[in-house]
């Protein structure tokens, strides 16, 4: 598990670099619980880039772009830098489709960190546990890597039907592994992950050892997106770029050493119940 989580912190961070000032041919990247730092990512950002480049007919070293750890700062720098492009988390993007100038989703990133598309979010317990539904949790413990926004939690995780912060006493960390740890050592009640951590988890010794007491409605996984300053034409040939980039080399070797199984369509209609949710 760990060893494709840090593949998948490859590629996330693969749209990372020092940048003065962003253009719309540069990246920004948010996707929490995955770790890792733009240093860590370093030798593979050149690849990344220099492949996007040719089939989007930019000059060599025009693109860049920064990756961020939280979401505050991912904000920060798309107000400020206004990036053409980025790779988010669906938190991140339900909360930027709020405003008049909502991102456009391009394509959907299958396979970072194991996630599918759609994807869902779990709580799951210990086996044998007293707590059998999301009602039963009421003041437990809950440790997750998933607590950065907490109305996203609230509203599109848990469906609005409670205040996660308010509901439970939450214990936070950006681990991926810790919540289970947490929940099978008894120092948490119950654990917030998602499904490509579930399926990991179930490979080790103690996958076993819990069982799901809630599953949130599917969500698009991370999806790559276009700002409003770049031109139509720009976003179709950069969505027909990612499409293709995996299906031969030099791409698909590419895609094999950044971790991540391929870019695929986006239903742009499955964010909404979200969006319409967290923006009310």
């Amino acid at each position: 598990m760990i060893s494709r989580v840090i593949v998948g912190l490859a590629f996330l961070a693969v749209l990372s670099a020092t940048s003065a000032q962003a253009a719309p041919h540069d990246f920004v990247v948010y996707a929490p619980g995955m770790g890792g730092t733009a240093e860590q990512a370093k030798p593979f950002l050149e690849r990344f880039f220099r492949y996007v480049e040719k089939p989007m007919g930019w000059t060599s070293g025009g693109a860049q772009g920064e990756y961020f750890d939280q979401p505050a700062d991912a904000e920060k720098y798309i107000r400020e830098k206004q990036p053409g492009f980025g790779l988010v988390s669906p938190g991140l993007f339900v909360q930027l489709s709020c405003g008049k100038d909502a991102p456009e989703p391009l394509v959907a990133t299958v396979g970072i960190g194991g996630l599918p598309n759609p994807h869902r979010f779990h709580v799951i317990v210990k086996k044998g546990s007293a707590a059998k539904k999301l009602a039963d949790l009421k003041g437990k413990k809950l440790s997750s890597n998933h607590l950065h926004d907490l109305k996203f939690v609230s509203r599109v995780i848990l469906g609005g039907d409670v205040d996660a912060e308010k509901f439970f006493q939450l214990v936070p960390t950006n681990s991926p592994i810790k919540p289970f740890k947490a929940v099978d050592r008894g120092e948490a009640d119950a654990a917030l992950v998602d499904e490509a951590q579930l399926a990991n988890i179930k490979k080790t010794a103690i996958g076993d050892s819990f069982e799901v007491v809630y599953t949130s409605q599917p969500l698009p996984t991370f999806p790559v997106v276009a700002f409003k300053q770049v031109l139509p034409a720009e976003r179709e040939k950069m969505k027909k770029t990612l499409l293709g980039m995996c299906l031969a080399p030099p791409g698909s070797e590419v895609c094999k050493a950044l971790g991540f199984e391929r870019f695929e369509p986006i239903d742009a209609g499955g964010f909404k119940p979200a969006v319409q949710k967290y923006c009310k």
